[in-house]
């Protein structure tokens, strides 16, 4: 299966003309109802692109990966190929076009509240559902030949200095921050309210920003995430300034987004009120899953306390079974421990992209 010419002319067509195929900003002069259903052909076709390249990939995975990089039991890549990574992937799937194109977008444009429940899915149930998931291996099977040798070789030459930078906890930790608190300012709020394309920006680095934040700490890959400690660290600070803003919101006596004077009289609530209840929810239901990971990940810590980062260099194992795929502990590492060394292969998307050429 190829690309089709007038796929890539419609997208580009979507994003360089956003205010000809994109639909209006908001209801105006009624309130919003169930029948509100939006079509967003730059999410659609995104959506629809993500899609295509997952069962691609899945059905690559199915029809060579295994073959080549076969492993015993649950260990390696054919754990990122589970079923219930699968299930996370399309739940997170279908929980993004619902925030994106259901009645709850239309109602986001008469009331804040509702704009808050879109940021909440979005940041903390869609981007770690699309994380545990495990998109990016699988999607990058999914590319024809020479796109995987492009974006293989692209990887290589950026990971010392990008691509490593991506996976800065505290880089990765600042960036949510600012995401979360820059576009709850009055002026850049306001701002995406009036322009949809400015909108579309908002949530894009909302999603952006949230799948870099949740990779860190979920991906099911990369050695490069962080410990239970670390995690624990991480997840709290982030609750702390989350509650904060959610705290300002709510307490503040003058309303910070006058552009919903008028539209929030349709639900019967004043534009203050509407504040108010949109404090409350970044204030409590949002730092409920960053308390819920906590939670699990100091659990872990408690339960295995010899565990180490796993942003930490690797000991050299001593022996390895290849016959048996079994690895024999090193010095100073229990064979448990030295065996959960050995889940994800130490070659990543250029290996594959090797074996594609071979075949």
């Amino acid at each position: 299966m190829r690309f089709r010419l007038p796929t890539v002319v419609a997208g580009s067509t979507c994003w360089l003309l956003p205010s000809v195929c994109r639909a209006d900003a908001g209801l105006l002069d009624r309130r919003a109802d169930l029948r509100d259903w939006g079509f967003d052909p730059v999410i659609v076709i995104n959506v629809c692109l993500v899609i295509w390249l997952y069962c691609r990939g899945r059905s690559w995975w199915r029809s060579r990966g295994s073959q080549r990089f076969r492993t015993a039991g649950q260990n390696g890549v054919h754990q990122v190929m589970s079923r219930w990574r699968a299930t996370s992937f399309w739940l997170g799937i279908l929980l993004l076009v619902v925030t994106l194109l259901s009645p709850l977008d239309a109602m986001a444009g008469q009331l804040s509240s509702a704009h808050m429940v879109q940021h909440v899915l979005l940041m903390t149930v869609v981007a770690p559902l699309l994380v545990l998931g495990a998109p990016g291996l699988i999607c990058f099977c999914g590319l024809p030949a020479f796109s995987r040798d492009c974006v293989a070789r692209t990887r290589r030459m950026l990971d010392r200095r990008v691509w490593r930078s991506l996976w800065n906890p505290w880089l990765v930790w600042a960036t949510y921050a600012v995401a979360m608190w820059a576009w709850h300012l009055p002026w850049p709020y306001q701002a995406a309210l009036r322009d949809q394309t400015a909108h579309d920006l908002q949530h894009a680095s909302f999603l952006v920003a949230a799948l870099l934040f949740w990779r860190i700490l979920l991906d099911p890959v990369s050695r490069r995430r962080l410990g239970h400690g670390q995690a624990v660290l991480f997840l709290f600070t982030t609750t702390l300034h989350a509650t904060v803003l959610g705290v300002l919101m709510t307490i503040s006596p003058r309303a910070w987004y006058p552009a919903y004077a008028g539209r929030t009289e349709w639900w019967g609530l004043t534009a203050l009120e509407d504040q108010q209840l949109a404090g409350l929810i970044m204030w409590m239901p949002a730092c409920a899953p960053y308390l819920v990971f906590a939670i699990v990940a100091f659990v872990k810590l408690v339960s295995e306390p010899n565990d180490f980062p796993a942003m930490n260099p690797l000991p050299r194992l001593a022996t390895t079974d290849r016959a048996e795929n079994k690895c024999l502990a090193p010095v100073g590492y229990s064979t448990r421990r030295a065996n959960r060394l050995q889940q994800v292969p130490e070659t990543f998307y250029p290996h594959i992209a090797m074996a594609e050429r071979r075949s």
